[in-house]
C-alpha cells in the first residue's frame, strides 16, 4: 500500500499537494534553497535591481533538445538580458498534473538545475500545486527572476534614422523544431529549439561597443519578428525597413514551415533576440554575435529609415514592398509554442 508522500507508485497524485514530498523532491535534486531572507545578501546601496516574471505553457512539454524546465529558466535569464540586466536567481513554481510519472518531474528539476547552472543563476526558491489530470498540460511552469541592471535603459526616443537591425540568429527554428515532435516529422534532428541563455552573448556585445550604441534589445515572443518591427516603428515614429533577402532562415525551416503553413516572421522564437544599433557600431556587434557560439548565424536584417510613417516594412524579394502587420491573420501562429 502506497504511504501517503512517499512518492514509491512512480506518479504524481492529489495528495503529494500538501505531504511535503514534491519539496524534498525538489531538494534533493536542486539542493538547499536560500528563500527570501538571502535576498538582502546581495542587495548593495548602488544596486539596481531588475525583476523578470514568466509563466511558460508549451506542447509538448519535453521536446527534442529541451523541455519546459529549460524553457523557463533560459526565458527568465533572456527577459533580463533584454531589459540589460545581469540574472542573479531565479525562483521556480510548478502546477503538476495527477497522474505525472515522478521520473518525468525529476526530469524537469533535473534541467531546471543544469540550465540554471549554465546561466550562473542560482535556483532561490520553488514551489508546486497538484491539480486534477487533464487540468495543466501536464504541468506548467512559472518563474520570478532577479538581476542588476548593467546599464541604463533605452528609451524610445534614443532610436534614430539609420540605426540598423540585427538578429542574433536563424528565424523560425523554435516553431518547427516544436512542431516537428508534434506533428512527428523527425526534424528536430536537423533544427535545434534553439532555447538557450543569452546573457553571455549580449554581455559580449555590449563590451564591444560604445556605451548606448545598442540602442534596444527585444525578444521574439507571440506575434513573432512583425510584431516586435512594428513596435519599434511605432514607438519611435519612424518607418522600419527590412530585406527579406537578409532574413537568416534555415534552408529546413523554410520547407517545413511552407508544410507547416506558419510563416517565420509571425512566430515566437526563443532562440532569437532582435537587437537595434548604432550604425557605425553593426560591424562590431555582428562581429561579437558571431564570435559567441549562441550568435553564429547573426546578420543585419534592416534599418530604421527617414520617413515618419510609423509602420514595418518588408521588401521581398521580387521587388514588391508590403507592410508587416503583426495581426496578420493569414498564418496564425499554433497554439502553445511557448
Amino acid at each position: 500500500m502506497r504511504r501517503e508522500g512517499s512518492l514509491e507508485n512512480g506518479q504524481i497524485t492529489l495528495d503529494d499537494d500538501a505531504s511535503g514530498c514534491l519539496d524534498r523532491l525538489a531538494a534533493d535534486v536542486l539542493g538547499e534553497l536560500p528563500g527570501q531572507a538571502a535576498v538582502a545578501d546581495w542587495a548593495g546601496p548602488a544596486a539596481d535591481p531588475v525583476v523578470a516574471s514568466g509563466s511558460y505553457v508549451v506542447d509538448p512539454p519535453f521536446f527534442g533538445d529541451g523541455d519546459i524546465g529549460r524553457l523557463a529558466v533560459c526565458g527568465s535569464v533572456n527577459d533580463l538580458a533584454a531589459q540589460g540586466a545581469e540574472p542573479v536567481w531565479i525562483t521556480l513554481g510548478l502546477t503538476v498534473e495527477a497522474g505525472l510519472p515522478t521520473a518525468l518531474l525529476r526530469r524537469v528539476l533535473m534541467s531546471v538545475r543544469d540550465t540554471a547552472s549554465e546561466a550562473g543563476v542560482r535556483v532561490h526558491g520553488f514551489d508546486a500545486r497538484v491539480v486534477r489530470p487533464g487540468e495543466a498540460q501536464r504541468l506548467f511552469a512559472h518563474t520570478t527572476a532577479l538581476g542588476i541592471r548593467r546599464g541604463p535603459l533605452p528609451r524610445p526616443r534614443d532610436t534614430a534614422a539609420g540605426d540598423l537591425l540585427l538578429l542574433t540568429s536563424p528565424l523560425g527554428g523554435w516553431a518547427v523544431h516544436l512542431l516537428s515532435v508534434r506533428e512527428g516529422l523527425g526534424l528536430e534532428t536537423l533544427v535545434p529549439s534553439g532555447c538557450r541563455p543569452l546573457h553571455s552573448m549580449l554581455r559580449d556585445v555590449v563590451a564591444s561597443v560604445r556605451p548606448g550604441a545598442v540602442r534596444q534589445v527585444r525578444r521574439i515572443m507571440r506575434g513573432g519578428l512583425a510584431k516586435v518591427l512594428e513596435a519599434q516603428a511605432v514607438a519611435a515614429g519612424l518607418t522600419v525597413r527590412v530585406a527579406q533577402e537578409s532574413l537568416p532562415v534555415q534552408p529546413e525551416v523554410d520547407s517545413a514551415a511552407e508544410l507547416l503553413g506558419i510563416d517565420p516572421l509571425h512566430v515566437t522564437d526563443e532562440g532569437c533576440l532582435c537587437l537595434r544599433v548604432a550604425a557605425d557600431a553593426a560591424d562590431t556587434v555582428r562581429g561579437a554575435l558571431r564570435a559567441h557560439p549562441y550568435g553564429l548565424g547573426a546578420a543585419v536584417i534592416g534599418e530604421v529609415t527617414t520617413a515618419t510613417e510609423p509602420v514595418a516594412l518588408l521588401a521581398e524579394r521580387g521587388g514588391r514592398t508590403r507592410r508587416l502587420d503583426a495581426r496578420a491573420t493569414l498564418w496564425p501562429e499554433p497554439a502553445r509554442l511557448r
